[in-house]
């Protein structure tokens, strides 16, 4: 039986769009696109979103990696940042109707900035709660940050589906017991999840 709900955020109930910063960077800085793409998915960032730097530091960081210059400033860097945060999706509604039947928990790597002051957080309400990878310390897909999301929620791995558009995401959550969808679509998503015929309770 299932008893708990876990639902990644970026592409699967909120759209996000990171080539935007990217080509905003390139653009504005005239650095080869490549090296911005490599930066910002690098080291850094996953200190960034582990918890582990600040905003002025994942600042700083970045710039000292792409631009030592630093030919635009931190607010304008992170007006960049914030335009990757799009609509919420289809799914986001349907995450809500279940969620009047069954605890929803959102499991989302992200940086505080975007939660906070991209106003992600307040777009997010009528969910049990959310496991955020800055405030637990761990990113997906290391089992640490799957441990922390259960014990937050309170949930039992066999008890729980698990939700997210990365399938090595998904492959762990699956190792470590849990009921799994790879989220594609919206649509397959909905095919997937009613052909669970999950007893809900």
């Amino acid at each position: 039986m299932i008893r708990t709900l876990f639902f990644d955020i970026g592409n699967v109930i909120l759209n996000i769009y990171p080539e935007d910063v990217v080509s905003q960077l390139t653009h504005t800085i005239g650095e080869e696109t490549a090296v911005i793409v490599s930066v910002l998915s690098g080291e850094v960032h996953d200190d960034y979103e582990k918890g582990k730097l600040t905003d002025e530091q994942f600042f700083s960081s970045v710039m000292a990696n792409i631009s030592p210059e630093k030919k635009l400033t931190q607010t304008e860097f992170f007006d960049y940042w914030r335009s990757m945060l799009g609509d919420v999706t289809e799914t986001f509604h349907y995450a809500q109707k279940l969620s009047k039947k069954i605890p929803v928990w959102l499991a989302s790597n992200t940086n505080q900035h975007h939660i906070n002051l991209g106003g992600v957080r307040s777009k997010m309400d009528g969910f049990a709660g959310a496991v955020y990878s800055f405030e637990v310390g761990a990113r997906k897909p290391d089992e640490r940050f799957f441990n922390a999301m259960l014990k937050v929620a309170n949930a039992n791995s066999s008890e729980s589906l698990f939700v997210d558009d990365r399938m090595e995401n998904v492959a762990i959550a699956e190792k470590m017991g849990m009921t799994v969808i790879h989220y594609r679509s919206h649509g397959q998503f909905v095919k997937d999840f009613e052909s669970l015929k999950l007893e809900i309770s």
